[in-house]
């Protein structure tokens, strides 16, 4: 489920979840692109990317021989030595996006540390970033260079004490 939703709010537009046991909380996430059985040979090598969760090994290891024998990226939960790639922990506000990644050694711990990122970094910044972001869109109109823009944008984050040691112990 957590898989699903960040792949939901980046946007992906083409998934297909196979599963033969689900919750009726993922089947109602999950929606129509459900498709109640395990997938089949060619159904995993019509994928580019492929993500596995949660089965046995006597489930799991055909599905990766298949996909490493076609080329297909996979990505099995919590088990590193059958992934091709990793999933950072992130925290989005807005267009602002901070990533921790363990490159799988120990999701406990990039997921502590998004849990952090999260309490320091709170909803508001989305807005702060917005407003400097519009800012920045005058200076450059006035035809300040990227090094001075570079400047004015580090004086204002000062100004607002945005990042100051002072705010960031107030969230502790």
């Amino acid at each position: 489920m957590r898989r699903l939703k960040q792949l939901d709010i980046a946007g992906v537009k083409y998934i297909s979840i196979f599963s033969d046991n689900f919750s009726k909380t993922f089947w109602q996430q999950a929606g129509t692109r459900l498709i109640t059985r395990m997938p089949n040979e060619e159904e995993i090598k019509s994928n580019s990317v492929l993500l596995v969760a949660d089965l046995p090994d006597a489930q799991m290891i055909p599905i990766v021989q298949i996909a490493r024998r076609n080329s297909v990226l996979i990505n099995v939960d919590d088990r590193k030595e059958y992934c091709d790639f990793h999933f950072p922990s992130f925290v989005r506000r807005g267009d602002l996006l901070l990533s921790v990644s363990t490159t799988g050694r120990s999701p406990a711990l990039a997921r502590r540390i998004r849990e952090k990122l999260e309490k320091l970094f709170p909803v508001i910044w989305q807005f702060r970033l917005e407003e400097l972001a519009s800012i920045r869109e005058g200076w450059k109109r006035d035809g300040h260079s990227f090094e001075e823009i570079s400047i004015l944008s580090n004086r204002y984050i000062d100004e607002k004490e945005w990042l100051s040691e002072k705010v960031l112990e107030e969230v502790n």
